[in-house]
């Protein structure tokens, strides 16, 4: 994703622009500008911004668990040159037949049983500032819907227009779910039943 688009996505919510329409060069700029600011303070407060680096792991049969070191990364992954899709294990629940994962205070633990091969992770990071409006951005979909919104409240007094109770609700329900995607669950007995009922090929 180009960093217009996430512009363009914020100025469509509160009707700066219409659906198919773009914002003037200077327009860009000004949004541009303010996206850097608002990035800039989500850095220092640790409410950060993420591009991308990959994390070659390789699997084999004989091992379950592997430790990687990263602040956040993707669900999106490449498995032998297949995209696939990973998915996060809060009920310490190992199943036999697919890849998992799990939040550790260190990084994350990858969960591959049972099978062989190299596995390819997104490792989400903070990138350099300023960005501009041509560059590449890419953030989990947890944080562009949190910064699509919180843009949108910045660029509304700009334009003099309101700030709707709905885009209000939709950026704090946005931010919630970012920083759920960041927390580290603390470790629980799965229950046994549960388990019993979940275990299996997905």
């Amino acid at each position: 994703m180009k960093v217009r688009d996430l512009v363009h996505a914020s100025a469509r919510i509160i009707g700066i622009v219409a659906s198919g329409e773009n914002m003037t060069d200077a327009e860009m700029s000004d949004a541009v500008s303010a996206l850097n600011m608002l990035l800039g303070q989500w850095s220092a407060s640790r409410d950060y911004v993420y591009s991308v680096r990959d994390i070659e792991v390789d699997i084999n049969p004989n091992q379950v668990v592997y430790q990687i070191q990263a602040y956040l990364i993707s669900e999106s992954a490449k498995f032998n040159d297949r995209n696939v899709k990973i998915y996060r294990d809060t009920a310490l629940n190992n199943p036999l037949c697919a890849i998992g994962y799990r939040k550790t205070v260190k990084g994350y633990e990858i969960l591959a049983p049972n099978l062989s091969g190299k596995l390819i992770i997104q490792s989400l990071i903070a990138p350099e500032f300023p960005i501009k409006a041509t560059d590449d951005i890419v953030v989990p979909e947890e944080y562009f819907r949190a910064i699509k919104y919180a843009l949108a409240i910045e660029l509304a007094p700009e334009y003099q227009l309101p700030i709707t109770q709905d885009v209000q609700s939709q950026y704090q329900q946005a931010v919630r779910i970012m920083h759920r995607a960041q927390s580290t669950p603390t470790p629980a007995k799965p229950d046994q039943v549960l388990m019993g009922i979940s275990r299996g090929c997905r």
